[in-house]
């Protein structure tokens, strides 16, 4: 049995400090923060929808197709050090605990001292997908998100992290 959740999707959520969407009637991510000097953050824009585990299934396999528009890290370091990631996840939840994910870094950029770094690409779809022992008649939820990080530490240092991305479909087959 198969089940595809579609934009519009029944949740979204958002996390973090810097510009952040997460539009459950398209799908639609973003998340862009910055850092400069001293400091760390990290920000997430995720959709998803929530499916049943039926009674009696041994295993749940989830997929997703991701549209990913953009993302970048960008990480200028003169007298300091800086660091910044833009990562797609797919996870499935049982309420507040993770019991599947399936993680890809886009771009990690790291400079110290005197060095530059900058990371860009896009457009391009990703499948993605996890499975996981499940059902006994448990309400699950999918989610696919945009994750950044941004770190810095010194004068002259500065982290941005960026990414834009459309889960398009996710599809959960119980196996």
């Amino acid at each position: 049995m198969t089940t595809i959740l579609r934009p519009p999707y029944t949740l979204n959520y958002t996390q973090g400090s810097g510009y952040l969407t997460a539009d459950r009637n398209s799908g639609r991510l973003w998340s862009l923060q910055s850092l400069s000097f001293l400091g760390s953050s990290q920000a997430i824009a995720q959709v998803g929808s929530a499916f049943q585990g039926p009674a009696g299934t041994r295993r749940i396999r989830v997929e997703a197709t991701v549209l990913v528009n953009h993302y970048s890290a960008f990480t200028p370091a003169f007298f300091g050090y800086a660091s910044a990631e833009s990562i797609i996840n797919l996870r499935v939840m049982d309420g507040s605990r993770v019991v599947a994910l399936d993680r890809r870094s886009l771009a990690r950029a790291i400079a110290a001292v005197f060095w530059m770094t900058d990371l860009r690409g896009g457009p391009f779809t990703i499948a993605m997908a996890t499975e996981f022992w499940g059902g006994g008649g448990r309400q699950y939820s999918a989610h696919v998100d945009v994750e950044t990080w941004v770190g810095a530490g010194g004068i002259g240092a500065g982290a941005v992290a960026s990414g834009s991305a459309v889960a398009q479909e996710i599809r959960v087959r119980v196996i």
